[in-house]
């Protein structure tokens, strides 16, 4: 939200978090640890959506993106 106020629209991309600013030097993700990953150390998949939206997601353990297909997390 702070993004879109500052810059007129949602980020093309994740790291563009990570870009300072002039009234955010350290970027807009103030933890310092810049976008992350997901629990089994994959990127995060974030997608424009074309409606002034977004989505974010994980691809999972096997870190294949099934493009809404299901999910690769099998309960034992």
């Amino acid at each position: 939200m702070v993004y879109q106020l500052e810059r007129g629209g949602l980020p093309s991309a994740l790291h563009k978090l990570t870009h300072a600013s002039k009234d955010w030097p350290t970027g807009f993700l103030t933890d310092g640890d810049g976008v992350g990953t997901d629990a089994w150390g994959q990127t995060f998949v974030y997608l424009l959506t074309g409606d002034g939206a977004y989505q974010l997601y994980s691809c999972g353990p096997d870190g294949y993106d099934n493009k809404k297909g299901g999910d690769d997390i099998a309960l034992d």
